[in-house]
Formats: structure tokens, sequence, C-alpha cells
């Protein structure tokens, strides 16, 4: 079946069929890179809280 084509949403360069539901009947379409540099982003947030919390004593 044919996935519908759709304009990244972030950095509206690229056409994709990658789409992900943001919230219920909320489709955003994201290309691979946006994806990956939304997925380094994440990790590195959730890096430095560990390393804060760490430093803290909270763990």
């Amino acid at each position: 079946m044919f996935k519908a084509l759709g304009q990244c949403s972030i950095c509206k360069k690229e056409y994709t069929s990658r789409r992900v539901g943001v919230k219920p009947g909320e489709i955003v379409h994201i290309c691979r890179d946006c994806l990956k540099k939304a997925r380094g982003n994440f990790f590195s947030f959730i890096r430095t809280v560990i390393l804060v919390k760490l430093t803290q004593g909270h763990f």
C-alpha cells in the first residue's frame, strides 16, 4: 500500500513518508536527518540530567 508523502514538519526541505503520531489525530512528517538530530538532542539531554543527579548525590 502506498504511504502518503508529506513535507518534513521541521526543516521543510524534504518530502518523506516517515510519520510520527504526536497526539491523537495529529501526524507529523519527519525526514531522516531531522530524526537523527532529534534523537541526538534527546540522548544528550538525558545524559546531562543523569550527570547532574550523580553530582548532587540523588542516585
